[in-house]
C-alpha cells in the first residue's frame, strides 16, 4: 500500500533546506514525516475493532531513511508489543500476529478493514501536518542559524 502526494510550493522549501544544509534537512524531513504520519495512526486507532484495546495500543509509526537518495517514509502499522493477557496460554497477547487476520479476514470470519480506511480518510490532514511541521523545523534551524535562538550547549 503506497501512497503519494505532490506538495504546492515544495520547490521554495526544497531551496531553503538546501540553503540551511544537509543535516537541517535530514532533522526537518524526519521531523514533517513522523508529523504526517500521526493523522493516520489516530484514525486507524479509531477504526479498528476494540474487544482489549491492545491492537489500538499497538498501531505506531516508523521512520526510515533511504541513505542513497535521503528519501523518508513512513511506516504506519500493528507494532509487535506484549500485553500481559492472563487468560492465555502462554500469559501475553501479542496483537501483530493477529492484526491481518483483522484487517483482511480469513476463511472463517470476514474482515474489519481500518487501516486502508484510515489511510483514506486521513490523507489530507497528514499532507497538512507535514507542511506544517515542515515549515516550523525550517524556521527554527534559520532562527538557530542567526544566533537568535540558542543552541544546546553541553557541560564538561
Amino acid at each position: 500500500m503506497q501512497l503519494q502526494f505532490q506538495i504546492d510550493g515544495a520547490k521554495a522549501m526544497e531551496q531553503l533546506l538546501q540553503q540551511l544544509g544537509p543535516q537541517v534537512a535530514a532533522r526537518a524531513g524526519d521531523q514533517a514525516v513522523r508529523a504526517g504520519a500521526q493523522p493516520i495512526v489516530r484514525a486507524a486507532r479509531a477504526k479498528v475493532r476494540k474487544r482489549s484495546g491492545n491492537t489500538a495500543k499497538a498501531i505506531g509509526v516508523k521512520v526510515l531513511r533511504r541513505r542513497r537518495d535521503d528519501t523518508r517514509v513512513a511506516i504506519v502499522g500493528v507494532r509487535d508489543l506484549r500485553f500481559p493477557d492472563p487468560a492465555r496460554k502462554n500469559g501475553v497477547d501479542r496483537p501483530a500476529l493477529r492484526a491481518h487476520l483483522i484487517e483482511r479476514g480469513s476463511s472463517h470470519s470476514p474482515g474489519f478493514p481500518f487501516m486502508r480506511p484510515a489511510l483514506d480518510a486521513s490523507a489530507p490532514q497528514a499532507l497538512e501536518a507535514m507542511g506544517r511541521a515542515l515549515g516550523r523545523a525550517i524556521e527554527r534551524e534559520a532562527l538557530r542559524l542567526a544566533g537568535k535562538l540558542g543552541t544546546k550547549r553541553r557541560r564538561r
